[in-house]
């Protein structure tokens, strides 16, 4: 909800990140239609400004908690790598955008997210994703 709060803005990097390996037809129909799937999303997976606030807040919420629980742990659950760990690696992949990810990370665009991602790159939680990447994938 946050990322796509700022993102929705930059047709050019949803464009990339959306269909950019697709055929040149795709990309020129995304192009075509991005205004209305742009009000579409807006819709659905943003809401309002209040809501994305909310949202940020549960951000900080959910790393205080998880910065917490893998203080003294190496995974999420069991002691093993599980599904729950892969989860939340891929929900934290646009933030964190590891080498070993698969998708090409284009640049952020949007120095607002940016400065949020900063905030978060010196917490337990973000270096955790980082590792999780860097030995499971």
């Amino acid at each position: 909800q946050v990322a796509y709060s700022y993102l929705l803005n930059y047709p050019e990097y949803c464009q990339r990140c959306f269909v950019g390996s697709e055929s040149r037809i795709k990309q020129v129909m995304f192009k075509a239609g991005y205004p209305a799937l742009k009000k579409l999303m807006h819709q659905a997976y943003v809401g309002s400004d209040t809501s994305v606030a909310k949202a940020k807040d549960r951000i900080f919420k959910a790393f205080d908690q998880l910065d917490e629980h893998l203080e003294d742990q190496q995974y999420l659950y069991s002691g093993r790598f599980t599904r729950a760990d892969l989860s939340l690696a891929s929900l934290l992949s646009i933030a964190v955008q590891p080498d070993e990810h698969p998708f090409d990370w284009p640049a952020i665009p949007s120095d607002e997210l940016i400065a949020l991602i900063d905030r978060l790159k010196e917490r337990p939680t973000f270096q955790w994703a980082e590792r999780i990447y860097a030995q499971h994938r």
